[in-house]
């Protein structure tokens, strides 16, 4: 009898792109959160805008991330288990969850810091 094989997503891959895709979802709603601030501006204006709504910053980030995880599955499938780039498909996913942490965290230690004044 002939088993049929299942084919299961790497549990790797699928943590690291579930860290990206939540980092990005902290990213994006901590910069909402932050812009309850009237001075407070997106870093990266040349993306968004100077106050991007939330439905514009999920419109870029979705696609950019999607296209990086589909850029890390690429260069993981091309690896080969003695090549030396075999843990190179790791960092596009590594560079979203620590890009966007870094940003979510600024965003909240940033808030914090201009509603602490106001007191």
């Amino acid at each position: 009898m002939n088993a049929m094989k299942t084919k299961r997503p790497d549990d790797e891959f699928a943590l690291l792109l579930g860290a990206a895709a939540t980092a990005t979802v902290l990213d994006i709603e901590s910069t909402k959160y932050a812009q309850h601030d009237a001075e407070a501006a997106e870093v990266n204006r040349w993306i968004y805008g100077e106050r991007p709504s939330r439905s514009r910053m999920y419109a870029v980030s979705i696609p950019a991330t999607a296209a990086l995880a589909v850029w890390a599955a690429y260069l993981k499938s091309n690896s080969t288990a003695d090549a030396k780039n075999r843990w190179a498909w790791r960092l596009p996913l590594w560079g979203l969850s620590i890009g966007h942490s870094v940003a979510a965290a600024a965003n909240f230690i940033n808030f914090r810091k201009s509603r602490s004044q106001e007191k």
